[in-house]
């Protein structure tokens, strides 16, 4: 039977919905491998929060923090393939730079943006703990394009001139809490590290985006910090005056869930407005070479983000 004209046969029917649904899929496996990505980088940043509200027995909470392997990409092939591997791509310098400084930051937000002590103090002398938020492998085209390597200062730069988004700050300002790069640079060459004005990420090697926390011993390690002793009590304060109404109903019960409510509120809250203990020094994120002498020398007692 001939059908009209400017009717779909059957044939053509089907091969339009063949290619809906395998539109479909991929869309969804985009989709998914960005949620995994976001969902990864939430729960770390949640476990740091929460080992961070206690003052005391930090290791009852697990971190869950794992290394992201991350290749950037011009176009051309990765020289390594992983499990989970995420693929940045990015079609100029400027977007390439973009890309390295969200790294950075991205880091740096999940543990806790330096005001979270999430570790256990130390047994009386200084240790380092270390997290490699991710592993960066760069694609064949970034290594042709830089055969020198990246400069650090174009991505300090970007840092020091773009906000973060939906924050009414540079990313500069939020991990350094200065605005001036010359400070900044002034700043990690007074602790001997290296120079932003010349160091360069070697495309052709396999980098690391790390950062740390230090303890400096235990002799002050259990002091809770002011502000979640204030904010804490404060809470429990509110829990007391909230907990009226429940004793109407079991005053010995309403007034003890109050309190207790208001108190871990209030410690939580606490850990929020709180900075780091003064006996906790934490670093700066920066790129480093894996298994290069730099990281070598960061002498880190124990890497706290699974590898």
């Amino acid at each position: 039977m001939k059908t009209k004209k400017g009717e779909l046969t059957s044939k053509q029917l089907i091969t339009i919905i063949i290619l809906i649904i395998s539109f479909v899929i991929i869309l969804g496996f985009f989709f998914m491998l960005h949620l995994k990505s976001t969902i990864d980088k939430e729960s770390c940043r949640n476990s740091v929060i929460m080992r961070g509200a206690l003052p005391a027995g930090k290791d009852m909470v697990q971190l869950k923090c794992k290394t992201q392997d991350v290749c950037l990409s011009m176009g051309g092939g990765c020289d390594v393939s992983r499990k989970d591997m995420v693929i940045i791509k990015v079609d100029n310098e400027n977007e390439l730079i973009e890309e390295m400084a969200g790294l950075l930051y991205d880091c740096w937000w999940m543990m806790g943006e330096g005001k979270v002590d999430y570790m256990s103090s130390g047994m009386g002398i200084s240790e380092a703990y270390c997290s490699i938020c991710d592993k960066i492998y760069f694609d064949s085209e970034i290594q042709k394009k830089y055969p020198e390597g990246i400069s650090y200062l174009k991505i300090y730069d970007f840092m020091k001139t773009n906000k973060i988004p939906n924050k009414d700050e540079t990313y500069i300002f939020n991990i350094y809490g200065m605005n001036s790069l010359e400070s900044v640079r002034q700043a990690i060459l007074d602790k001997g590290k290296y120079d932003i004005y010349d160091y360069k990420i070697n495309s052709s090697k396999e980098y690391v985006v790390i950062t740390s926390i230090i303890k400096k011993g235990w002799s002050k390690g259990w002091t809770i910090p002011a502000g979640i002793l204030a904010v804490g009590g404060a809470g429990a304060a509110a829990g007391f005056e909230g907990a009226k109404i429940g004793t109407v109903i079991s005053p010995g019960l309403g007034t003890a869930i109050g309190a207790g409510v208001g108190t871990v509120a209030g410690v939580i809250g606490g850990i929020w407005t709180s900075s780091a203990t003064e006996d906790t020094q934490q670093t700066a994120p920066r790129y480093l070479e894996f298994n290069g002498k730099e990281l070598e020398a960061l002498d880190c007692k124990e890497y706290v983000s699974e590898i």
